[in-house]
């Protein structure tokens, strides 16, 4: 190899795909972002185009040699990440056999996920797999194009996990890794493999499912057509690369055991690294096998956080986009300069962030978001601020029970879009009671993670260790004692609307209208 070896990382992403291009020692060349539509046909179906990630890949990439006049042969590999739960249905020619497929916040399996989980036995299922709700697993999408479009299910060669589609366009070859693996809902944490019993309990051929390697093997190389389309040479390898949360928590530090950080992204969650499975009963985390062998990411999540604070941008803001847009910042920027004037706990106004997914504390699938308190003293500034403050008491709640099962202390790094903000960061300190610190990488990590796999899986790195090297802190935040105090009040209200909604949104969902 030359000495300007460079790597290219792939983040398929929920609004879109982000493409960026590293030096060989870790530093950020380029970046370039495309977006694409998620289309939502049915109230619980949310779906993409996976033609739409491709060509945002294909976009990104030729943007990112062009903007940095970049001799496409100094590109020596490539590492995608993407989120989680995906079912790419493709048949044994590579062909794509559904325009639109579900992404991690469709909800279509439910019914097909519950039998299959209740055949199992819930708690047993939860010890063996680590996930918490069999909605959001990639064999409840299968079992639904089983029983709902079998006319596709019977073509299906494999079904893929997001970034693993992309790695087959590049390569032309089928794998995954353990990360995504863990996602699929009958792979079992302590075999590291997908469970022949849990294969038969849902009726699946365990063939549907690519075979695993390591996060950080490499799937192949590009193959003529894939490296015609790119502008890349097809000597160029592909490291097969993670899941979203676990390339994240790698981003983020999270390479060795107890290390933890906040994404606050179009979902959000806690993810801690841990050489162990917790078995506290009564909680369960979310848990995924790790990118790194031998560890595992523990996470809470909140499904409705950055898409919950976009839906007020749109729904109350739409003014400020358009302002944004004329003055060239972002409408965000203008939004927190409203919040900033209200005091902690916006004039005893609590946003409820449950716009899309629930989270792990909602006890109904029939939950939804609200805005509670709401008098003709509140102007839209107070509205703002609630919405910020909300999906932080979400993860404050979620913050008491992690430290049920390990120790959580220390600074808390924050990662994701949501972190760009001072007054968020500030909310989440205030919350979480602890420091809260923002470094360069920002809403990096996930690419970072990836990168890394990609240069320990090719040899250009000896080991993840550099990633701390790479960190470089740029903001702190200090709980404000007084604002903590009037917090841990509204966080108990906040539980009680939680237990509101569930029977509201039952009730709503009975309703025959």
């Amino acid at each position: 190899m030359n000495m300007n070896e460079k790597i290219v990382v792939y983040d398929i992403g929920t609004s879109g795909a982000k493409s960026t291009l590293y030096d060989k020692s870790g530093v950020v060349l380029s970046i370039a972002e495309q977006s694409y539509a998620t289309r939502y046909p049915n109230a619980n179906w949310h779906e993409q185009a996976p033609e739409d990630w491709w060509n945002a890949i294909v976009g990104c990439t030729r943007a990112l040699i062009k903007n940095t006049g970049t001799d496409p042969a100094e590109i020596v590999c490539a590492a995608t990440t993407g989120h989680y739960f995906g079912v790419v249905p493709i048949d044994r020619k590579g062909v794509l056999l559904r325009t639109n497929v579900p992404i991690w916040s469709d909800m279509r399996g439910l019914v097909q996920g519950l039998r299959f989980v209740n055949k199992v036995g819930c708690d047993k299922w939860y010890a063996m797999t680590g996930r918490d709700h069999p909605a959001s697993c990639a064999v409840a999408r299968i079992l639904w194009f089983a029983e709902n479009e079998p006319e596709v299910h019977k073509q299906v060669w494999k079904y893929l996990p997001t970034k693993d589609y992309i790695n087959f366009r590049l390569t032309g070859i089928c794998r995954t890794d353990p990360s995504d693996a863990s996602g699929s809902g009958v792979f079992s944490l302590k075999e590291g493999k997908y469970s022949q019993e849990l294969l038969e309990a849902a009726g699946v051929d365990g063939d549907l499912f690519p075979e695993i390697i390591p996060s950080d093997g490499i799937v192949g190389s590009l193959t003529v057509a894939a490296a015609s389309e790119l502008g890349l040479q097809k000597t160029l390898k592909v490291v097969c690369g993670g899941g979203d949360t676990c390339c994240m928590a790698l981003g983020g530090k999270g390479f060795e055991n107890g290390r933890v950080h906040t994404s606050l992204g179009s979902s959000a969650f806690i993810a801690l690294t841990a050489d162990s499975i917790p078995d506290k009963e009564g909680i369960k985390p979310n848990i995924f096998k790790h990118v790194i062998p031998g560890l595992y990411v523990v996470t809470r999540n909140l499904h409705s956080a950055g898409n919950a604070f976009r839906w007020v941008r749109d729904t109350v803001c739409a003014d400020l986009v358009r302002q944004a847009a004329a003055e060239g910042v972002s409408a965000y920027t203008l939004m927190t300069n409203l919040a900033e004037h209200v005091p902690p706990g916006a004039n005893k106004l609590i946003f409820y962030p449950v716009l899309a997914f629930g989270g792990p504390q909602d006890t109904s699938i029939h939950t939804k978001g609200a805005f509670v308190g709401l008098d003709l003293r509140h102007r839209r500034g107070d509205l703002i601020r609630a919405a910020m403050e909300g999906i932080a008491m979400s993860l404050a709640w979620n913050i008491e029970d992690m430290r049920r099962i390990y120790p959580v202390s220390g600074d808390m790094l924050l990662v994701g879009g949501g972190s760009e903000s001072i007054l968020w960061r500030q909310i989440i300190a205030d919350l979480y009671d602890m420091p809260v610190i923002r470094t360069n990488i920002g809403q990096d990590a996930g690419t970072l993670g990836a990168l890394a796999l990609a240069a320990v899986g090719i040899g250009l790195w000896p080991g993840f260790e550099k990633i701390d090297t790479l960190h470089v802190v740029g903001d702190r935040r200090e709980p404000i004692a007084e604002n903590t105090r009037k917090y841990k009040s509204m966080i108990e209200v906040y539980k009680y609307i939680a237990t509101c909604q569930a029977a509201i949104g039952d009730r709503l969902a009975a309703l025959d209208m």
